[in-house]
């Protein structure tokens, strides 16, 4: 059962990780009673958790039918991914002189560490490494615009699938740079990763649905 106060708030987060970890599927429809039943309270807090999710774009109401998990197309999926590449190379080509080089560091030797690990902590280590790299820029204006498609950005992010060995290996060789002030280098290499990101993800959906 939820407990302590704000059950409203409890709930959007259990869902937000069931979306982003596929416990439900792209396109499924979210039943909320039974979630309701689920968690041992009314339906009032499941259908306020799922308007926030449908706010942040990860579920999609459709009226008189209900609540569904977003299925991103690959024209949304290349849009998220060119807004990341812009954002992203942006703030690590202007702003690495920002960032916190000790706990790069730490972060390195996480990433060192990484094999034959979860993705749960693949999940943790990626999202610590980009995200230093958007508050390195310092401006709370574009921090903020980051965050209003962080939740979809970790959409995309969570469709990038059995590639997290090679990915960790991408993410080693961007820090190494940062922390040798290779600028130009490190952007590239960022570019590089985010646009083999894209890259697993469209070949996925293109061997599910056999189209070209």
């Amino acid at each position: 059962m939820i407990e302590t106060k704000s059950i409203s708030e409890q709930i959007t987060e259990i869902l937000k990780q069931k979306i982003l970890h596929h416990e439900f599927k792209p396109g499924e429809k979210i039943d909320t009673d039974k979630l309701a039943q689920e968690y041992e309270v009314s339906a009032m807090p499941v259908r306020d958790a799922l308007k926030k999710l449908e706010n942040r774009g990860l579920v999609i109401n459709r009226e008189r039918v209900g609540f569904f998990v977003r299925e991103l197309s690959i024209e949304e999926i290349n849009e998220i991914v060119e807004v990341r590449l812009m954002y992203e190379g942006y703030c690590l080509q202007k702003h690495l002189d920002n960032i916190d080089l000790s706990r790069v560091r730490a972060l390195l030797e996480e990433m060192r560490s990484f094999k034959n690990s979860s993705r749960q902590k693949f999940d943790k280590i990626d999202k610590k490494l980009h995200y230093s790299i958007i508050r390195a820029s310092e401006n709370e204006f574009l921090v903020q615009r980051y965050k209003n498609i962080e939740d979809l950005v970790d959409l995309v992010r969570h469709l990038d699938k059995d590639r997290e060995e090679k990915a960790m290996e991408e993410h080693i060789e961007i820090t190494k740079r940062i922390l040798s002030k290779k600028t130009l280098e490190a952007r590239k290499l960022l570019e590089d990763h985010i646009k083999n990101v894209r890259k697993n993800i469209i070949n996925q959906y293109k061997n599910t649905t056999g189209g070209g």
